[in-house]
């Protein structure tokens, strides 16, 4: 018993030994319990587009011409003195025509009552809206350009196309003069839509029944 006894003794002393060697060989951490979370940055600005983005400009103006930028709140007549940036819009009134430039991509001709929105201007792509009227777009570069009209996505093939987009109330109308396009559309039983254009086709879509026909 007297044996035993001493034994265990002894280990407790082993065992408090190696733990307290472990506490003085284990390096102290610095590091709060709650540390701040790291800051997060972003380089969006609402006054600025992206500094990739490429700048285009407004030509052969005639008539009432408006311009929203990307801080206004509402169109307002355009002065000539900026240049057209991704986030902005054009709108031609009763009296107005317009051209819009985008160098080695896009070229647009702008009828009365027109209102077309720069949504993307990247060299990757270009992306336009057309809210209302009449527009012409002709293709000079590159670059992937895919058009937006209500429920209609029209993505143009090469740098041949030319087409025209023409909206009259519940009608939109596509015209496709050169080069072909891809329109997309869901229709009114949910079911994705792909319709190919070509040079000399029109298609006609009511917004309201989500129907369309190649003529």
């Amino acid at each position: 018993m007297k044996y035993l006894f001493t034994f265990v003794i002894f280990l407790l002393i082993g065992i408090g030994i190696a733990f307290s060697y472990s506490l003085v060989t284990t390096p102290v951490s610095h590091t709060p319990p709650f540390a701040s979370p790291p800051t997060i940055t972003s380089s969006f600005s609402i006054a600025n587009p992206p500094k990739q983005s490429i700048q285009g400009t407004i030509s052969a103006i005639s008539g009432d011409v408006e311009v929203e930028t990307r801080i206004a709140t509402q169109p307002a007549k355009f002065t000539g003195m900026e240049p057209l940036v991704q986030g902005e819009l054009v709108l031609t009134k009763t009296d107005g025509q317009a051209n819009i430039e985008f160098p080695s991509s896009t070229s647009i001709s702008l009828l009365k009552n027109t209102q077309v929105s720069i949504i993307q201007a990247l060299q990757s792509s270009f992306v336009y809206s057309q809210d209302s009227g009449t527009a012409t777009y002709h293709i000079t570069g590159t670059y992937p350009v895919a058009l937006i009209q209500n429920n209609l996505l029209l993505q143009l093939g090469n740098t041949s196309s030319v087409v025209t987009i023409s909206v009259d109330n519940d009608t939109t109308s596509i015209s496709q003069k050169s080069g072909s396009g891809t329109i997309g559309y869901t229709d009114s039983t949910d079911t994705s839509q792909q319709v190919s254009l070509k040079a000399g086709q029109r298609f006609v879509f009511s917004q309201t029944n989500l129907t369309g026909n190649l003529e």
